[in-house]
């Protein structure tokens, strides 16, 4: 997990003063990861990662011009050290490992999850994602306009389907409210629906997500 010593990123930071003004550059990028983790997407500024340093605000300026870059470099580190715990496997079983390794990790960080879910990441980090995926798509024989449509696509699927089943399980308000709202519906109007509630209703499991990202890649040809 990101942030643990088999990850190779830093700690987690301990909110507090007195740290000192010169800063690690992982240091910044784990209180911006804390905050994210705490306090969502909508919390992280860059005057609250000075007060989680116990800094003034302009030193995280200092390192980082905007909070945009310091999303970015949060989203492209953990990439990258998902990326660089893939194995060697090729095709499917290469694809499948390294996102179902990124699912999890947005599981336990849902502000990444929805940063991802938002804006394009970019770095050395996200590059090197990238070039397992379009590496193992093309190997598996696809072609390379087909390769990037299927990159996209999985990303896609990757990023829709944590960030739902991360909303589902944080907001259980929330989601009662829009079963009722369902059951509301007319039966003979949706009768597919009503049908199927109860299967929409259960929780989205890991089993939930190899299904669908399985059943994605074999429609991609993908052996």
């Amino acid at each position: 997990m990101i942030g643990s010593p088999e990850s190779g990123l830093p700690p987690r930071v301990a909110r507090g003063r007195g740290r000192p003004r010169l800063l690690e550059v992982g240091e910044i990028v784990a209180a911006g990861l804390a905050i994210l983790d705490r306090d969502g997407l909508e919390g992280l500024t860059m005057a609250a990662v000075a007060e989680e340093l116990g800094v003034s605000v302009a030193t995280p300026y200092s390192y980082y011009g905007s909070k945009a870059a310091l999303c970015n470099d949060i989203a492209d580190r953990l990439i990258g050290a998902v990326a660089g715990r893939a194995s060697a496997l090729r095709g499917l079983p290469r694809v499948r490992e390294l996102i179902r390794d990124l699912h999890r990790e947005l599981l336990a960080h849902p502000g990444v999850a929805q940063l991802l879910a938002t804006r394009t990441v970019t770095g050395p980090g996200a590059a090197h994602g990238q070039e397992i995926l379009l590496g193992s798509l093309e190997h598996a024989g696809l072609r390379p306009t087909d390769c990037v449509v299927g990159y996209r696509t999985i990303l896609s699927y990757l990023t829709g389907f944590s960030h739902r089943r991360i909303s589902f399980e944080r907001d259980p308000a929330a989601e009662q409210a829009r079963r009722d709202q369902l059951q509301a519906l007319s039966r003979d109007r949706f009768p597919t629906l009503h049908r199927m509630l109860p299967l929409l209703d259960a929780h989205m499991s890991m089993d939930d997500f190899d299904r669908g990202l399985d059943h994605l890649l074999s429609r991609f040809g993908v052996t």
